[in-house]
């Protein structure tokens, strides 16, 4: 049996909020896997997708446009090519736990399928007052629920809600207006309907 080669393309930005909507648009447009998405423990995330050649740079092209879209910083790397028998730290990584973070530094997929995803809305925000009153301001505002909240480092904080797509929208909008009397808005995006790869990233 032949053994196959893959590329590795990791693709870095400003805040996760806008790492996870160009992770999603990566895997529409390409036949990639994303193995994670993961912090710097700084402002930075990076996705990590694998694929061949011709499709690790279709997704590249394909996120350096929603970036560019989204005027979010873009970094991209594309790797040399690596064996299938080979156990590449840097492709898989383990799950690890920051004291500093009080949280996972990496977003893994999940093994498991993830059933009837709906609209999701991320709100980013640098500092814990904004991001609460954001929270606060999208649940009062819209029927949708909170199912996570991912720290990167350097402050930045990401709330996910979801709902049907209006209530996202809805929410997002009230939860942005509201980080910006009080804190620092990094970003506010709502993903329609979000590829099963980025769902198995996303807290159920």
């Amino acid at each position: 049996m032949a053994t196959l080669e893959y590329n590795l393309a990791t693709v870095e930005t400003v805040g996760l909020s806008p790492a996870l909507v160009i992770a999603d648009v990566a895997v529409k447009a390409a036949n990639v896997v994303i193995v994670g998405v993961e912090g710097d423990a700084g402002h930075r995330a990076i996705v990590k997708m694998v694929g061949d050649a011709g499709n690790c740079r279709a997704a590249v092209e394909a996120a350096r446009a929603a970036a560019e879209q989204m005027r979010a910083e873009f970094h991209v790397s594309l790797l040399l090519r690596f064996m299938d028998s080979e156990k590449v730290r840097l492709v898989e990584s383990e799950q690890e736990y920051s004291p500093i973070n009080q949280g996972f530094l990496h977003m893994l997929p999940k093994e498991h399928e993830v059933k009837n995803m709906q609209a999701i809305g991320l709100l980013e925000t640098q500092g814990l007052t904004g991001v609460i009153e954001g929270a606060d301001a999208m649940l009062k505002a819209a029927n949708v629920e909170l199912i996570g909240k991912e720290k990167i480092g350097a402050a930045h904080v990401t709330v996910i809600v979801r709902g049907d797509v209006a209530a996202v929208k809805a929410a997002i909008e009230a939860g942005a207006e509201a980080v910006q009397k009080v804190g620092t808005l990094v970003g506010a995006h709502v993903i329609a309907r979000p590829h099963d790869a980025l769902a198995k990233l996303l807290p159920e």
